[in-house]
């Protein structure tokens, strides 16, 4: 295991000379690759390679123009995909958290329709219903920058109070996720389309408010391959309260996809 490696489209907290297995991770929004660094070393141990995905405009990719649109989003990756998931073989999982739910089915969808040979294994969902369930709540992005932080730190709780109360960050912050939830809140998914040839395994966490068990259900329309729906404990952010669970969770799934 080497240092860590970064690129301006990813990040790898902890590198594999020969990974068994590759995870790439889509975060939340408002979040960047980092998200994902407290998993890479115990994954490591496991010979899991995290490949955190880098937004445009967050850490590493600071000042590129913003993409508010889940279509453009996963074009992107799926046209830098090789470089993503590496083009040596190795298997590739996927993980999408809320927001990167949405960016990692429509990833894969493009994969799959190009007839990529890089296709993940298999696709994990986090948090998030399945595209054609109701919305629970209303856009909040058309708000003012402050109105809309302030909703934001009502509706999810985990914006810190010292940001709320410093105007040049929240100046800084505001941008970032207005661009990522009209991302989700306008984002619609094609009434008809082919089902993935991919599994997925689906995590709703006990004490989320944004997803229901019955509703994550429904996502075994969208494969062929079969679909799976578990509860972790925790909330919206389960993938962050619950590290050591989350990264049992993927070393076993690694485990199944690429048996030692």
């Amino acid at each position: 295991m080497s240092a860590i490696a970064r690129s301006r489209l990813y990040l790898i907290p902890s590198p594999l000379a020969s990974p068994r297995v590759r995870l790439v991770c889509f975060a939340h929004a408002g979040a960047g690759a980092s998200t994902y660094q407290p998993w890479a070393a115990p994954l490591a141990a496991h010979g899991v390679e995290v490949r955190a995905a880098q937004y445009p405009g967050r850490e590493s990719r600071w000042g590129e123009p913003l993409i508010d649109s889940v279509d453009v989003m996963a074009e992107r990756w799926a046209e830098q995909w090789d470089e993503l998931a590496g083009a040596d073989g190795v298997p590739v999982m996927i993980y999408g958290h809320s927001m990167g739910v949405l960016v990692a089915y429509e990833v894969t969808r493009r994969l799959q329709k190009a007839g990529s040979s890089r296709m993940p294994t298999l696709v994990v969902l986090g948090a998030r219903n399945p595209p054609h369930a109701p919305r629970r709540f209303p856009p909040l992005h058309h708000l003012s920058n402050d109105a809309f932080l302030q909703a934001v730190a009502e509706r999810y709780g985990n914006l810190p109070t010292a940001l709320l109360e410093d105007a040049e960050m929240r100046e800084l912050i505001a941008p970032v996720l207005k661009a990522d939830f009209k991302l989700v809140d306008d984002y619609a998914a094609e009434s008809s389309f082919d089902p993935l040839t991919v599994p997925l395994k689906v995590l709703v966490g006990v004490d989320d408010s944004f997803t229901t068990e019955a509703a994550a259900g429904e996502w075994a329309k969208y494969t062929v391959a079969g679909c799976t729906v578990d509860r972790v404990e925790g909330g919206h952010f389960f993938h962050q309260e619950q590290k050591v669970e989350m990264v049992a969770r993927m070393a076993k799934w690694a485990e199944e996809v690429a048996p030692r």
